[in-house]
């Protein structure tokens, strides 16, 4: 079992683990003077490290809970640094055995990163956020964690995350010749949410209007917003429950969902920076709908579009977005409408259904040759990792970059048809619509209204009839997978 959050794992213990455990009970032990002293510092001088050995190599062999009491914890890179754990205490906050019957009783957690060299980079807190979502997708929201007032760090750690103190027990605990008090904290949840919604929106880095403006909606309506977006995506799209939203509700509903959805990621092994790369779409369409209406929020295409994030089935590896999809034509056969027309030949050797990586364009994106083929490369090495049962036999793109008549209008030096070059066109409409949509932003009633500040909005106003939308195949041949971004510059 694992449980990844941003930078850390949570996971079962393994067999190599025991050794690292020996350390930290006899060199590395700075932990001890920190995590219950009283018993750790008595602990270590009776240690026995082949009896520990023995011990946790039967215990290895038992089953596990459902729901687990301990997980390892490990970076992201995977580098083995501590532990989480937790415990029962009874009404009065004191320990319980977890098979003590008749008592009404409390979990408690517990965090140790024992690689001192770890400390104070923030793996603390987002171990014990992982922690507690972990125990929130059991069911379990009332979480408690205890502590001694002597240790800064971990009540620093609590109350970030919303933990709030509700028993102090005076002068019980002796640690280095003074007198502490035994603390006990409550996580309230929503501090929690809205902590973990402020990290949201660190990472997206919104404006700062598009930021105020979802504090103040949420903390306004901190439960309208927390269960909706639990519903935003119920039903069968398009119309999703949070199309029927305004645009500053759906930009926060995202803002919230946005921890939801990073978990469905992270339950794939994706990586935090992948994670951050892909939801970059959400601020970039929130930072377009305000610059486009002076107001903060999202468009009804825009949550649309999100549905991919939301079931984390869109990857941006660079500059550009990559899908796990099946191959699909666009025309009455495969859709219903002929807005394509595709060579009965194509069909055959690229069937419908077939497995392929679908590639989306986002606005922002760098073109240049060296980063499309560092994206390609990212992809080929990624799909087989995370998709295993995915074996993608080409590229496909729809996509108005790929029209050829294009080339009528930028130098064939241009990142744009560079970009189409790699693809092998199957299939064009002359449809201009989408390819005005994304020069100009929109049609304007006169010629003279439309922007003209790039190379392409000059040279293609007037010349509409040389804008339309392709589609491209770029083939990967199993033999040749590893290296198809570097044989597709040729």
């Amino acid at each position: 079992m694992e449980f990844k959050f941003r930078n850390v794992v949570l996971r079962d213990m393994g067999e190599a683990d025991i050794e690292d455990e020996i350390r930290w009970n006899t060199v590395e032990t700075q932990w001890a003077q920190w995590d219950a002293p009283w018993e750790s510092l008595e602990a270590l001088k009776s240690f026995d490290p082949a009896a520990h050995r023995r011990t946790e190599l039967e215990q290895l062999k038992k089953p596990k809970p459902e729901i687990r009491n301990t997980l390892e914890l490990d970076t992201e890179d995977g580098v083995h640094i501590g532990s989480v754990a937790s415990y029962f205490v009874d009404q009065d906050f004191n320990w319980i055995s977890k098979t003590q019957p008749g008592q009404t009783r409390f979990r408690a957690l517990g965090l140790d990163i024992s690689e001192s060299r770890y400390w104070g980079k923030g793996l603390g807190t987002q171990a014990l956020t992982a922690w507690i979502l972990y125990f929130g997708e059991h069911g379990e929201r009332e979480l408690y964690l205890q502590t001694w007032s002597g240790n800064t760090r971990m009540i620093r750690c609590a109350m970030k995350l919303g933990f709030q103190e509700v028993c102090r027990k005076p002068g019980i605990r002796q640690v280095r010749g003074e007198t502490w008090d035994g603390l006990t904290f409550c996580l309230n949840m929503c501090a929690f949410q809205r902590y973990l919604l402020v990290g949201n929106l660190k990472d997206l880095a919104l404006t700062s209007t598009a930021q105020e403006a979802v504090l103040g909606a949420y903390d306004a309506r901190p439960g309208f917003y927390e269960a909706a977006a639990l519903t935003s995506y119920e039903g069968e799209g398009p119309e999703f429950p949070i199309c029927r939203k305004r645009p500053l509700d759906r930009l926060v509903l995202w803002c919230c969902h946005m921890t939801w959805a990073r978990r469905q990621y992270e339950a794939r092994g994706v990586s935090h920076q992948v994670i951050l790369d892909t939801c970059s779409d959400i601020a970039l369409r929130a930072k377009l709908y305000e610059a486009k209406t002076g107001k903060p929020g999202l468009s009804k295409d825009d949550v649309i579009w999100f549905r991919h994030i939301h079931h984390a089935s869109i990857f941006r590896l660079g500059p550009l977005q990559f899908q796990r999809f099946e191959m699909v034509y666009l025309d009455e056969e495969g859709c219903g409408q002929a807005y394509m027309t595709f060579a009965s030949e194509q069909k055959a050797h690229l069937p419908q259904g077939t497995p392929v990586i679908n590639l989306h364009i986002p606005k922002d994106a760098n073109l240049s040759p060296a980063t499309v083929a560092d994206a390609l490369d990212q992809a080929m090495a990624f799909f087989p990792q995370v998709f295993p049962e995915h074996r993608a036999k080409a590229f496909l793109c729809y996509s108005w970059l790929l029209y050829p008549g294009l080339q009528a209008l930028l130098p064939k030096e241009s990142n744009i048809l560079q970009f189409a070059a790699r693809f092998q066109i199957i299939g064009q409409a002359r449809d201009p619509a989408e390819s005005i949509r994304r020069i100009y932003g929109k049609r304007f009633p006169r010629k003279e209204n439309y922007p003209q500040d790039t190379q392409l909005q000059r040279q293609a106003l007037g010349r509409f009839s040389f804008l339309g939308e392709a589609c491209g195949i770029l083939e990967i041949p199993a033999s040749q997978a590893p290296q198809v971004a570097q044989s597709s510059q040729t």
